[in-house]
């Protein structure tokens, strides 16, 4: 089973990659190590597969996802299988497909404008006697900074 993959992956290999972690602890200065097994960067229209595949191809372990394409039948059988897990609500499958949707829904929702919030459990007296505080505030922090820009720049003592 053979794919190229679309965009670029990080996928478990079967030669396992290892990232080793060693810190030293400044009190008994003895040295802890940890290993990690990683994925390994691939970048796009690299040729992977499962089992065997031809010679220059990477032997990936796990499943395949839907940024891969497939190359024979018996990938394009397991891809097709995998394809109801892959489907993400309504937004399709894949990452391309998630990002167009995306765009549409985000245009759809700026062409309809702006929706009106409505405040429930304010009353409208309520409403109108807080706006009028905020322009209260406004003229007066206005008046404030009239004032600072009249002062002379001249040494305070």
């Amino acid at each position: 089973m053979r794919w190229q993959l679309v965009t670029p992956h990080y996928l478990h290999t079967a030669e396992l990659i290892e990232w080793e972690h060693s810190e030293t602890d400044p009190i008994t200065q003895r040295q802890n190590r940890k290993r990690y097994v990683v994925p390994l960067y691939m970048p796009a229209d690299t040729i992977v597969c499962q089992g065997h595949g031809e010679r220059g191809d990477t032997e990936f372990i796990g499943e395949p996802t839907p940024d891969m394409m497939p190359l024979d039948e018996e990938a394009r059988a397991l891809s097709d299988s995998l394809k109801e897990k892959w489907q993400v609500s309504d937004y399709g499958v894949g990452s391309e497909s998630i990002l167009d949707n995306l765009g549409k829904h985000l245009a759809e929702a700026m062409s309809k404008g702006v929706p009106v919030a409505s405040v429930s459990g304010v009353s409208q007296d309520a409403f109108n006697n807080l706006q009028d505080q905020v322009m209260e505030l406004m003229k007066q922090n206005a008046q404030l900074l009239a004032k600072v820009l009249e002062e002379p720049k001249g040494r305070r003592v």
